[in-house]
């Protein structure tokens, strides 16, 4: 046969092979198979080049070899493949164009459930094209490469009509290389991911790499040289362990084109990258890509930045009617722009259920907020921890380098996408939120303009019931980078401040205080140290009003004790709770709370939320996860209390340890003693001794159809006019 006329007889072979069951082997051949003309073989045949290859000698631009037919699925077929071109040559397309690629050396249509090994691929425009069309597809293929050596776009996957897709494929290995001989032709790109119209988004997804090694020959003249171009299209597609090296320019160019959800949450696990250090520049997310997310080189690098911001409610304190103060990095949201450390509000307080306080926005458009910045990288987890079925919302709002809010209302192209659905709303200083109840948790990304975010959990149409909530910083997070989290711009805790504008166990309805806590008198010159200084530590609460609807939660103050409501209802015209016992022969009790946590055990795996005893108090657990120290278990009061070293947990100090069991006949003498008996647990308020037999049960004391439970005793507090 003729030199160069390969591709008639390969033809011709596969249309045999094709109609008559039999596969296609091209035998050993020095030289390989040269060939003028296009080879084109059909569908649903085997075909192996172990040993050889094709080679294209003739006019440029051309597709040299096509596998399938457009629109027939080619199914569980086993080919090896070793297709080149005999010169280098580049031409103008682009993926972005909406039209098909005019210079490839190896077209592969609607492949599905085939097993294929690409052994070389060179010279082209294209070196590989995986091509989906309507009635057929591109799936569940496993896709071994060995070269890809001198392409513009090493591999392209890209579909021809509205409905074609291409996923759930595995790609195994292989290199994507370029010689100093392509210098000259310009940028080139790894993988790409396109669509027959660059206009509509289309299903290119959950598609997977595995140890595949981009070096493009990025060199001093400054070439672009970017291993993976998702151009409109490639969503939820993962990289195990690529290599990183010798290429210019980002690993990953994330470029939605405007069109939703179009590239969205691929990750790029890093295996190997030539950078001394990984930053979140490593990708770029435009034209409303996001979620996508860059994790480093170094294993030490890789650790997720976790921020807890501890038990909300702890951080409320008491001013005047119905006024709250909140510290630490906290602020009071409003229904507008306004940033404030001190809200007004009679539908704020803190509530009180299964012996945990938590903060509660039971109305009028509030809630609690936090501003927070990274650095490193711009894809963030937050979450919530409330009582179910009081989850309220979450808002985001966004602010530029210059500290300026963004209002960009664009659908398309938002500062801030999530995986829980956001609108954009002129509300809470224009913020991005949802606009429904039940947030839990979501990941979010930001757009490229954003310097900080500020994160509002705020109620809807119930109320809040906020115990915590938590903001991660995912992929790019280097040690010693950690999220930054602040009340807001210029506002901080005065240790000075003015809490309260007469005695706070008169005008004050919230926080709890410790024997020696100061408050400062707001009603004083702002040069005298007035106040008053706790005497007696408990409680802050409002105070409980006859004939009034109370929900579950709600804490009321009446004569020296505060009360948690326990059941819905309405309260009596006159007395309210009053007493905390529940007798017991000539011992008394109150109910304290739930049967004794476990607990606290050495080198156990801890998650978020985990209640334990240890040394007399119990604590609930703030990290995600966390292994505990090999002896010890956390102590003392207070939150981010450390158990073990890296990687370990960290605690939240919540009460005192419940006790033993309940025991018939027993002498009970010392007060606050605590027992537990039917599932509950109870604290001695009276001396004297048990009974024969049943123990102390019920939780309850009535207030005409509320039920309240006994929280703590009224704090007191003395006049001091010397203040520090």
């Amino acid at each position: 046969m003729v030199s160069g006329s390969w591709h008639t007889a390969s033809n011709a072979a596969g249309a045999y092979a094709a109609a008559n069951g039999l596969g296609l082997r091209l035998l050993p051949q020095s030289g390989g198979y040269p060939h003028t003309g296009a080879i084109v073989l059909p569908p649903n045949i085997p075909i192996d080049m172990t040993g050889t290859y094709t080679i294209y000698t003739g006019a440029r631009p051309a597709i040299a070899v096509t596998i399938g037919t457009a629109g027939t699925p080619n199914i569980k077929q086993r080919m090896v493949l070793d297709c080149r071109n005999t010169t280098l040559s580049w031409d103008a397309w682009t993926p972005m164009l909406g039209t098909a690629p005019d210079d490839v050396t190896l077209l592969l249509n609607d492949p599905i459930e085939c097993s294929i090994d690409i052994l070389r691929v060179e010279n082209a425009t294209c070196g590989y094209v995986v091509a989906s069309s309507a009635g057929a597809g591109a799936n569940y293929n496993d896709i071994k490469i060995k070269k890809i050596q001198d392409c513009k776009y090493g591999e392209v996957f890209r579909t021809y009509n509205s409905s074609g897709n291409i996923n759930d494929n595995n790609i195994y290995s292989g290199s994507v290389a370029c010689s100093s001989s392509t210098n000259g032709l310009g940028s080139a790109y790894g993988t790409v991911f396109c669509t027959y119209d660059s206009v509509h988004p289309s299903s290119i997804n959950n598609n997977r790499w595995w140890g595949r090694a981009y070096e493009m020959g990025g060199n001093s003249t400054n070439l672009v040289r970017v291993p993976i171009w998702h151009a409109g299209a490639g969503s939820y597609c993962y990289w195990g362990d690529p290599r990183h090296e010798s290429n210019s320019g980002v690993f990953a160019i994330c470029d939605g084109n405007n069109n939703a959800n179009a590239v969205v949450d691929n990750i790029y696990d890093m295996g190997y990258s030539s950078e001394l250090v990984p930053t979140v520049a490593d990708i770029s997310q435009i034209n409303g890509a996001y979620g996508n997310q860059y994790l480093p080189t170094w294993r030490a690098n890789r650790n997720n930045q976790t921020w807890l911001s501890g038990d909300i409610s702890s951080f409320i304190s008491g001013q005047a009617a119905n006024t709250a103060y909140i510290s630490g990095p906290f602020h009071f949201v409003q229904n507008n722009a306004t940033i404030s450390k001190t809200l007004t509000n009679g539908s704020l307080d803190v509530g009180y259920e299964n012996g945990v306080e938590y903060f509660l926005a039971n109305g009028g458009n509030m809630g609690v907020g936090a501003f927070v910045s990274c650095p490193t990288t711009r894809n963030f987890h937050i979450s919530s921890n409330t009582i179910p079925g009081f989850t309220g919302r979450i808002y985001i709002q966004c602010f530029d380098y210059n500290g300026n809010p963004l209002t960009n209302t664009s659908p398309t192209y938002p500062d801030v996408r999530s995986t829980a659905t956001l609108s954009y709303a002129a509300v809470y200083g224009n913020a991005y939120g949802t606009t429904g109840d039940g947030f839990r948790q979501g990941t979010f990304t930001f757009s490229q303009s954003v310097a900080f975010f500020r994160v509002m959990l705020v109620n809807g149409t119930n109320a809040l019931k906020l115990f915590s909530f938590s903001v991660t910083a995912l992929g790019c997070v280097p040690d010693g980078a950690p999220i930054a989290v602040w009340a807001g711009p210029g506002i901080k805790d005065d240790p000075a401040i003015r809490l309260s504008s007469a005695k706070p166990d008169i005008a004050g309805e919230h926080g709890r205080y410790a024997q020696g806590n100061p408050v400062g008198n707001s009603a004083s010159a702002a040069s005298a140290a007035n106040g008053w200084t706790c005497s007696l530590g408990g409680e802050l609460a409002k105070s409980w009003a006859a004939s009034t609807a109370y929900t579950v939660g709600q804490r009321r103050k009446n004569g020296s004790n505060v009360y948690a409501c326990t059941a819905a209802g309405t309260s009596a015209a006159a007395g309210g709770p009053s007493g905390s016992g529940i007798v017991d022969n000539t011992c008394q009790w109150t109910w304290a709370g739930l049967i004794t946590p476990a607990a606290w055990t050495a080198s156990t795996v801890y998650k978020f939320g985990s209640i334990v005893s240890n040394g007399g108090n119990t604590y609930r657990m703030m990290l995600t996860s966390g292994t505990s120290a090999a002896s010890g278990g956390p102590t003392g009061v207070g939150t981010g209390i450390v158990d073990g070293a890296t990687g370990g947990c960290v605690w939240c100090q919540i009460g005192l340890q419940p006790a033993t069991a309940w025991a018939a006949s027993t002498g009970y003498g010392t007060l606050g003693t605590l027992v537990s008996n039917g599932g509950s647990i109870y604290k001695l308020v009276a001396t004297g001794t048990s009974a024969a037999s049943g123990g102390p049960t019920g939780q309850g004391i009535a207030d005409n159809t509320c039920q309240w439970i006994l929280v703590s005793a009224v704090a007191t507090f003395a006049t001091q006019s010397n203040l520090v």
